[in-house]
């Protein structure tokens, strides 16, 4: 389950929560990370929803150049595909305020992990291939 990550304790890495506490019970059924990079142009074939997501610097710097219409519209997309748990990793970028709105509107848990993308999975990779 999602809400697993806030507690585990061999998973050496501070997550936390920034939105979503209500889709906490989502599963997480498959053992690869996926970075979601073309599904915020809308390019969803792919998309493993059951997977956790990760949202790097790359993406989110992506995310801040777009307008906040058209930031919420990507953000819409991406999330209203019932995701698991999206991370996003590094420093938070302007646009992660509608981010987090649009995470907390789809109760979809929006995790946050001060270290890179490739710590980040590299270490849940650890946990989830246990």
């Amino acid at each position: 389950m999602t809400k697993n990550l806030l507690s585990e304790q061999g998973l050496d890495l501070a997550l936390s929560l920034l939105a979503g506490q209500g889709g906490l019970d989502r599963p997480i059924q498959h053992t690869r990370i996926q970075k979601s990079g073309l599904a915020l142009t809308g390019h969803f074939h792919g998309i493993v929803p059951t997977r956790i997501q990760i949202l790097g610097q790359t993406e989110q710097s992506f995310l801040d150049s777009l307008p906040s219409s058209a930031r919420i519209a990507s953000m819409n997309g991406f999330f209203g595909l019932g995701l698991s748990c999206v991370v996003l990793t590094g420093n938070l970028g302007v646009g992660s305020r509608d981010i987090v709105a649009v995470a907390e509107r789809t109760n979809t848990p929006l995790f946050h992990s001060t270290e890179r993308s490739s710590i980040t999975i590299t270490r849940l990779h650890g946990l989830l291939d246990e």
